[in-house]
């Protein structure tokens, strides 16, 4: 887990996210504060997780980055949005 900083606004709340991998279940547990609902492909690699939403349960496939809103709940981002809006922050 790592926090990073809105790149267009600089005035945006920072926020906590973590890259789903697919075989990070156990940080993404950490982050999540549960344990992750994992599909399994028939091997030892998980393809999709799914992270409560207010509109219900979200996919999140590997390469997608989860993020903590501001209000403590979830949000999916995809990898190409997540880069071209966050930047790590130092801490």
């Amino acid at each position: 887990m790592a926090v990073y900083r809105n790149k267009t606004d600089k005035n945006f709340v920072d926020v906590e996210a973590v890259r789903w991998l697919g075989n990070n279940e156990t940080e993404m547990g950490r982050f999540l504060g549960w344990p992750a609902q994992v599909n399994v492909d028939g091997g030892d690699f998980l393809v999709s997780l799914f992270i409560p939403t207010p509109r219900g349960p979200k996919e999140v496939k590997p390469g997608d980055w989860v993020i903590e809103t501001f209000l403590g709940g979830f949000r999916v981002c995809k990898p190409d949005v997540f880069d071209a809006t966050y930047e790590e922050v130092e801490t």
